[in-house]
């Protein structure tokens, strides 16, 4: 289902940090990785469903390749409640 996503994953090389970036949707959360040191390139990962298991899948996939995680999300007036 999230085969595209899991792809994008697979291509990220491996580093100590990473921040995850999450634009939190009622029905989608779309998600960046952007490598931690400044000016570091960002990346468009995905939209993923708004469901627990799914985004959880999604970001154990991504921490399972870093040192350090860092997250961060942004939800508007229809947001994360």
């Amino acid at each position: 289902m999230y085969d595209h996503i899991f792809f994008a994953l697979d291509m990220l090389v491996r580093s100590t940090h990473i921040s995850i970036g999450i634009d939190v949707g009622k029905a989608r959360n779309a998600t960046t990785v952007a490598d931690a040191e400044r000016g570091g390139e960002v990346r468009f990962i995905g939209e993923v469903d708004a469901s627990p298991d799914a985004i959880r899948q999604v970001l154990q996939r991504i921490a399972a390749k870093y040192d350090v995680v860092h997250f961060c999300y942004e939800a508007g007036p229809t947001g994360h409640e």
